[in-house]
């Protein structure tokens, strides 16, 4: 986890060791691949020339690798997080365009509310918040959304669950022979929806049977938010607005006569008749 940490190589015809120290930030990717001592000899710094006749993997006995925590949150035990609450504003998510989540009484609050299972959980939460602020959430849902159109891709690969709920499943989608921005940007959507999606909390109840907790799953906010990534991604058709429609105008309608008193209708018959003389 973000530790430098040492190699020993023992030849073990001759007991010559060699030892070199690597750093995890420019090794992690050459580890990541299969493993072929031929072509990692290099980076081992060993010596193949005169052929293996067999090689083991051994300890020295005890454990010198030490774990350097990022932040506070890697100290942070599950019981201390179940009673922290973090929020965030919708109007720092600005490609979600969600200005609010629709609440039971015509509340609509523009807040989201998170709470997190595990030390790992906060900070992986972190860190999908600090790539949203740098734009490269969008990025990714953009780079999905064309690969899709393209069909460079049917789905997410089966090892990514939560995208496949978003974009569906490709068995056989193989991440090695893919385009190594469009992998990126399946770990990146992965991400966002493990560690912020789904660690969305309501906001703390001050009464009735919820009163106080921090861990209540806000199941209407994680839907609104995967129904509009899918929407992002074209899987959905957007959501109409609501057109608000001009009231018709009303209809002339005829006016009612005052009523007359019997002085008022007998002038009026008279007057008629005083016009045909």
């Amino acid at each position: 986890m973000n530790s430098d940490f040492i190699i020993e190589t023992v030849n073990g015809d001759t007991g010559e060791y060699n030892q070199k120290t690597f750093e995890w930030t420019n090794s992690k990717k050459s580890l990541n691949k299969p493993f072929n001592p031929y072509k990692t000899r290099a980076f081992f710094g060993l010596d193949l020339s005169v052929g293996v006749v067999s090689a083991d993997i051994s300890t020295s006995g005890k454990d010198t690798l030490t774990h350097k925590p990022q932040g506070a949150s890697a100290q942070v035990v599950p019981g201390s997080l179940a009673k922290e609450q973090q929020q965030l504003s919708l109007s720092e998510i600005p490609f979600l365009n969600i200005e609010s989540i629709p609440r039971v009484g015509g509340v609509t609050p523009d807040v989201l509310y998170f709470n997190f299972p595990t030390a790992s959980h906060k900070e992986g939460y972190e860190k999908v918040v600090k790539a949203i602020g740098q734009g490269w959430i969008k990025s990714y849902i953009t780079q999905i959304k064309t690969a899709l159109e393209q069909s460079v891709i049917n789905g997410a690969p089966a090892t990514h669950q939560y995208l496949s709920n978003i974009i569906g499943k490709d068995a056989g989608a193989d991440v090695t022979a893919m385009d190594q921005n469009l992998v990126n940007s399946f770990n990146g959507v992965e991400n966002f929806l493990k560690y912020f999606v789904e660690t969305m909390v309501r906001r703390v109840r001050k009464s009735g049977n919820e009163k106080g907790l921090m861990d209540v799953a806000d199941s209407k906010g994680k839907d609104i938010i995967k129904n509009k990534l899918k929407e992002l991604v074209g899987k959905v058709e957007p959501t109409p607005k609501k057109v608000v429609k001009n009231a018709a105008p009303a209809k002339n309608t005829p006016v009612k006569k005052k009523a007359r008193t019997l002085q008022e209708a007998i002038r009026e018959i008279i007057s008629q008749n005083l016009k045909h003389f």
